[in-house]
């Protein structure tokens, strides 16, 4: 069993300069740090703590396997959206490359394919919207609607992060508001911030909980985790 880490973090490579999301959780899944924009700033962040695992929403490596990944076909056949890995660098889109990228920088830096048995630094693919679907048992809304953003946060709230209900938005919607295009969406996060707020709990649960989540592939191929919907006990009359 790993010690008990300093940190969670959750990265959302994004697609472009300033398009990546970083989540921070402690032990008890509070947010303690999260920030938009840099690459470089999330990569300053990981550098700088001595004891942490991070789940990344981009594979660990380019695919090598004849067919392709094990784990993303198992995914896939279960009713799963996960992107399917290229063969080339070239055929990759942005958001791979700078997911390759990061898996790249955290290895110079120490961190190691997770689960790392004791090793302080841990890093492993978690694919966002596969984690989504784990947990909500469907395949969610698509992440750029505001159908979908909402459901996802309802879905992060569900697993015990704090944050904001996301029902809240329909209280304060009125006519005027919807005719005037103006909608409250001030407590409702960004696609690539509940991203990488799902990668940080897929992190925190491979340490707090590890019951609750899926290690699917090998080290041959690149390992990826999913979380595991809990069942909950209804009580008895």
């Amino acid at each position: 069993m790993v010690p008990q880490p300093t940190v969670f973090i959750g990265i959302e490579p994004g697609s472009g300069h300033k398009a990546c999301a970083m989540m921070v959780l402690d032990e008890e899944q509070h947010i303690q740090a999260q920030g938009c924009g840099d690459l470089a700033d999330a990569l300053a962040f990981a550098a700088g703590v001595s004891s942490a695992v991070v789940a990344i929403n981009a594979p660990a490596k380019l695919n090598d396997i004849r067919g392709g990944r094990a784990a993303e076909k198992e995914l896939l056949a279960q009713g799963a959206w996960i992107y399917q890995t290229p063969t080339t660098l070239k055929a990759c889109p942005a958001s791979l490359r700078r997911g390759l990228e990061v898996h790249q920088a955290l290895a110079g830096m120490g961190y190691v394919p997770g689960p790392g048995g004791d090793a302080p630094r841990q890093k492993f693919e978690a694919p966002a919207d596969a984690a989504f679907w784990s947990l909500l048992g469907l395949r969610p809304f698509d992440q750029t609607t505001l159908e979908g953003r909402l459901q996802r946060q309802l879905v992060l709230a569900d697993a015990g992060l704090p944050v904001p209900d996301a029902m809240d938005f329909f209280e304060e919607i009125t006519r005027h508001k919807l005719l005037h295009g103006l909608l409250p969406l001030e407590d409702i996060y960004r696609p690539e911030e509940l991203n990488a707020l799902m990668c940080a709990h897929v992190a925190w649960c491979s340490v707090c909980q590890p019951e609750s989540v899926k290690f699917l592939g090998d080290s041959g191929e690149g390992s990826l985790a999913i979380p595991l919907a809990v069942q909950k006990q209804i009580p008895q009359p």
